[in-house]
């Protein structure tokens, strides 16, 4: 068992995905383990039956839980459902391994540790993933981008380090966002890209969900948006642009091949068209239509004050994603 927390989720996510690749190569039989993802307020029967039953096709299971409910005792989590799961992970059965990744901010006023989180915690193996110091930002982000295949300029290393805080997923995206104009960032490239935090936001969210890899990572990037004063309206538009792009890439592919002459008609990077082509093929043409649909009608209900803003914006995620 395994709890990775703190406040830094480029940490978290990479000792996540670490461990993840450990516990998969230490298999003979890699088909033989099934890996099951639970996210925030998942469905405890489903928890339950994760923790409890033993899958006829599958000899070992790896469960991961990232962020959720039932750590935190400020979430309304049914009292007897925690103590079924805490009973269940104290007699685990041995081929089933779990990993926890908890964000818990610096001072967190939202979170509290329940029960369950402080038996996870004297039980697992603790890796801490909290935020470096800001004098190691300059060493580390050097390195960061040596080891994507790039070079970074010193000054432009500064320019990052003062255009963003202490955040190195922010950070990271970044980087990966210069790494489209060349692999070697100068100081010209960081001051001419016109760095604010708000864009990179509206990027970072925009990135983690078209390519909709990891669920907790698209929530984060939506909270972090309402954070900084991004409003409804703004992620809305966000989320249509890339529904409306999709839409149009899909009419377009009957007339064009190459996924160059669709980005210039569309007016984006080709490596954007590479995003929106894999999130169709996902997605496929008729959930996107559907999609479009229920994305306007949540704006125009919005507009019109019948529904919580926050809340149906984040169920419109988790059913984009799903």
């Amino acid at each position: 068992m395994y709890l990775i927390k703190g406040d830094e989720n480029f940490f978290i996510n990479q000792n996540l995905e670490d461990i993840k690749e450990k516990i998969i190569n230490k298999q003979v039989n890699k088909k033989q383990l099934k890996v099951i993802n639970f996210y925030l307020n998942a469905n405890f029967e489903e928890i339950i039956d994760a923790l409890s039953n033993i899958d006829m096709f599958y000899s070992k299971k790896l469960i991961i839980f990232q962020n959720i409910d039932f750590l935190n005792s400020k979430a309304k989590v049914s009292e007897s459902a925690c103590n079924e799961i805490l009973y269940l992970l104290k007699h685990l059965d041995e081929d089933i391994e779990i990993i926890f990744t908890q964000y818990i901010e610096k001072y967190d006023k939202n979170f509290s540790p329940s029960k369950i989180y402080k038996f996870v915690e004297d039980n697992a193996k603790i890796i801490e993933a909290n935020k470096i110091n800001d004098h190691e930002l300059f060493p580390y982000i050097n390195k960061l981008v040596h080891d994507k295949g790039g070079t970074i300029e010193a000054s432009a290393c500064i320019g990052l380090i003062s255009a963003f805080p202490n955040d190195l997923a922010l950070i990271n995206n970044e980087i990966d966002k210069l790494f489209l104009l060349s692999k070697n960032i100068t100081t010209a490239m960081v001051s001419e890209n016109n760095l604010t935090i708000s864009d990179n936001l509206d990027w970072s969210f925009s990135n983690s969900l078209i390519k909709y890899n990891n669920i907790i990572e698209i929530l984060q990037k939506f909270r972090e948006q309402l954070n900084f004063g991004v409003n409804g309206s703004q992620i809305i538009n966000q989320i249509a642009t890339i529904l409306y792009d999709s839409h149009y890439f899909i009419l377009l592919r009957k007339k064009y091949s190459s996924d160059g002459d669709i980005a210039k008609v569309l007016g984006i990077h080709e490596y954007r068209v590479k995003l929106i082509k894999d999130f169709v093929l996902k997605k496929g043409a008729e959930k996107i239509e559907n999609l479009i649909l229920t994305l306007s009608q949540i704006d125009i209900d919005i507009k019109n004050g019948l529904i919580d803003e926050t809340l149906a914006i984040k169920t419109f995620i988790l059913d984009l994603i799903n």
